[in-house]
């Protein structure tokens, strides 16, 4: 570990924070050198000079006799060859220690195995992939590093192992490791130079750079590899690396208009959202890169000038962008590093060489401040960023209006937004069911709710281009947050509302009217429904019908963004198939589907019944809210509840009749097509969104197919008639 953090130097001195922030000075870096070290402050998590001095007596002796100019210096001349310690064990430290001393003793386990079966790299055709490892004297983690490449990456693999001068077994790995190509040198050498040596003979279109203490997760390479073969403008990718304590090491790193460096989320969750979605980055580790054979001989590997990892991965990376390709971070590629992160050469010993170097690419980059990682992080600077809020994470599952804003999300995705998706609400989705629902670059911020939305708008303040507000309510429950986003910026912030249903509408057609009851103000409901729409600068609905009533509100800049799906007919003859079924989401026991499922169980299956007898049969599916039970369905002998399902093809494929009683609702029922018309100004093409799989036959209950119910105005009274058609 370096012996200055910029980030711990700020956070530790907020004045100096506001100094650098000021510009008043160039980084903290800078401060200390020139203030700090004299006034013995904490350069890092593992030095603090007044500690160093007070508990080290040979360190005040030495000072006192003019050994060294300073503390600092004492420990960089005298303290680190010394072993004295900079610091009080942290409690990361030492958590770091335990876990380090727990992943030697889990690679110890199978060595016997490992030493009697071997490892077999043998190609037996062109290899997939070049693989390239600088070994070190940590045998048994080197072992189980390639022993977990070899069982988790199909194909043939070049395997190039280099030795430069192990003291202990893995001098001898060739006994234990078939297939490999190995060099070998006497004395200690460059890093750079022995991992140089080897590019001009591979032989693969790819070459994987891997640490000898890395260990890559199911998939990992696969995903690297497809992500790199899948657009020709990418360079390098490299990916989440975890430590042996389960916090991240890195998520990609930043440079710093100085030349100084920055791993990312470093010591933070895995996790945590900021580091789950694909990015182009400015380096990532070399402990996991995957890199394009042709563009690593073309420029000669690594400069050997450059001896510390991190700027020996950073240059590299940096030659790689001024070649004309991306360097991405992705986090399907998770890699767990066994060992511990040190290097004995000083980052600042190289940190001028490295910004005189790349002066011209250094000056377009942030100042290094703690407040604009946010924007550093990433490096497509000309792409627009969305913040889209809605009541939860959009799952296609849980239905209700979710398909939709998740079919949204994935548009502006696929046109190069980046896109933050914000739920008010927490969920009690397991992770596993939200991340492969979304797209992988997408920061899903699955771990925060409306309690945490001031914070964020704090820490990005100026971040966001547009702001997509999912829901009406939505908009009245942040509105008097939205000031945080553009304080201080000077810019305007551009609004979606996007109403997904007209609720009022639905209200009307679910209030019913009676001698003790008034009748129901639609056009009041609709007002005070909008009363905050005029603090949004475009509205969105998902009906023509729904626009024509906003439109008669004065509001003039209203787009139509509906479903669009293809019938994809499940292939089953109708003679085969059996039973009724419903598919939908219950949130609450007063929704439109659970109205509509006890009308139909109460009211229309017993005519049914009569009729078909035992051949009555109807499944429900679908998402059920926390709050809902559905026990009065329970032990119904005509029912089954099924739940939610991961697939609903199989059940469409095996009903003979699809049921969607509704009897009041707003927006437009999956089952309908609309027609999607953007605004050129929030999509550049168009778009089509695909829902579920149909049934060939369908029930509309309580209407014909072109009632006005669905349209969101009042419908007329039920009837028991049941209407069949095919779609």
């Amino acid at each position: 570990m370096p012996a200055i953090s910029e980030r711990a130097y700020l956070s530790a001195y907020p004045d100096i924070a506001d100094a650098v922030a000021a510009g008043h000075l160039r980084c903290g870096y800078q401060h200390f050198l020139a203030n700090g070290a004299a006034e013995l402050r904490a350069a890092s998590p593992r030095l603090d000079l007044k500690w160093y001095v007070a508990n080290n007596a040979e360190v005040h002796a030495d000072l006192a006799a003019r050994r060294a100019r300073d503390a600092f210096t004492h420990y960089l001349a005298i303290g680190l060859a010394a072993g004295l310690a900079g610091a009080p064990a942290s409690n990361r430290a030492t958590q770091e220690d335990t876990s380090v001393t727990l992943c030697r003793a889990r690679a110890s386990v199978p060595l016997s195995v490992l030493a009697r079966r071997g490892l077999d790299f043998t190609c037996a055709g062109s290899p997939v992939l070049s693989v390239v490892m600088l070994l070190h004297d940590e045998f048994a983690l080197a072992l189980q590093s390639l022993a977990a490449l070899r069982d988790r990456t199909p194909g043939d693999i070049e395997l190039i192992l280099i030795d430069p001068g192990s003291l202990e077994e893995t001098r001898h790995i060739h006994r234990y490791v078939r297939g490999t190509k190995l060099i070998r040198f006497d004395l200690q050498v460059n890093p750079a130079a022995a991992r140089n040596a080897t590019f001009a003979a591979v032989t693969a279109p790819a070459v994987l750079l891997l640490g000898s203490d890395t260990e890559v997760a199911h998939g990992a390479v696969a995903a690297a590899l497809e992500r790199l073969g899948g657009d020709p403008r990418i360079g390098a990718v490299g990916g989440r690396l975890v430590g042996p304590n389960g916090q991240l090491r890195t998520a990609g790193g930043i440079v710093w208009r100085d030349g100084g460096l920055l791993d990312y989320m470093d010591d933070l969750p895995a996790m945590a959202p900021k580091a789950n979605f694909v990015r182009v980055v400015d380096f990532c580790s070399s402990a996991f890169l995957l890199a394009r054979t042709a563009i690593l001989q073309e420029l000669e590997g690594f400069a050997i000038r450059f001896t510390h990892p991190d700027y020996a991965d950073a240059d590299l990376c940096a030659r790689i962008a001024t070649a004309g390709y991306r360097v991405l971070y992705d986090p399907n590629v998770v890699i767990r590093q066994l060992g511990v992160a040190e290097s004995e050469v000083h980052a600042a010993d190289e940190r001028d060489a490295f910004f005189r170097k790349h002066i011209n690419q250094l000056r377009f980059r942030y100042l290094a401040d703690p407040k604009v990682e946010v924007f550093a992080r990433a490096l497509d600077t000309d792409q627009q960023r969305v913040l889209v809020i809605e009541d939860l994470v959009p799952l296609r599952m849980i239905g209700s209006g979710f398909g939709r804003s998740n079919d949204l999300i994935h548009v502006l995705a696929s046109m190069g937004l980046f896109v933050t998706v914000f739920p008010i609400n927490r969920g009690n989705f397991d992770l596993a069911a939200v991340y492969p629902d979304m797209p992988d670059m997408v920061e899903v911020m699955h771990d925060r709710s409306l309690a945490d939305l001031d914070a964020l708008f704090q820490e990005r303040q100026g971040y966001y281009d547009l702001i997509w507000v999912a829901r009406t309510h939505n908009l009245d429950r942040i509105l008097p947050r939205l000031k945080h986003v553009t304080t201080g910026t000077g810019r305007p912030l551009r609004v979606v509302l996007d109403t997904e249903a007209i609720a009022a509408q639905r209200e009307a057609m679910h209030h019913r009217p009676s001698e003790q009851t008034e009748a129901f103000d639609l056009d009041a409901a609709i007002l005070k429904e909008f009363a905050n729409a005029h603090h949004c600068q475009n509205v969105t609905v998902v009906t023509e019908q729904d626009a024509t009533t906003l439109r008669t509100l004065g509001f003039s800049d209203v787009k139509v963004v509906g479903h669009i799906r293809d019938l994809n007919l499940t292939p089953r003859p109708f003679a085969e198939r059996s039973g009724l079924l419903f598919v939908g989401a219950i949130h609450e026991v007063d929704s439109p589907n659970y109205d509509s499922l006890v009308w139909f169980v109460d009211e229309v299956l017993p005519l049914i019944e009569r009729e078909l007898g035992w051949e009555t049969r109807l499944s429900i599916v679908g998402y059920t809210g926390a709050d809902v039970s559905l026990a009065r369905f329970r032990h119904h002998p005509r029912i089954t509840l099924r739940g939610a399902v991961p697939q609903a093809e199989p059940l469409y494929n095996t009903h003979r009749v699809f049921i969607a009683p509704t009897r009041y609702a707003a927006g437009s029922p999956k089952q309908k097509q609309e027609r999607f018309s953007p605004d050129r100004t929030e999509f550049r093409q168009l778009v089509s969104f695909r829902a579920g799989r149909s049934c060939r036959w369908k029930i509309i209950l309580g209407g014909e197919k072109n009632d006005s119910s669905r349209h969101g105005r009042p419908a007329p009274a039920m009837t028991r008639r049941v209407v069949l058609f095919g779609v």
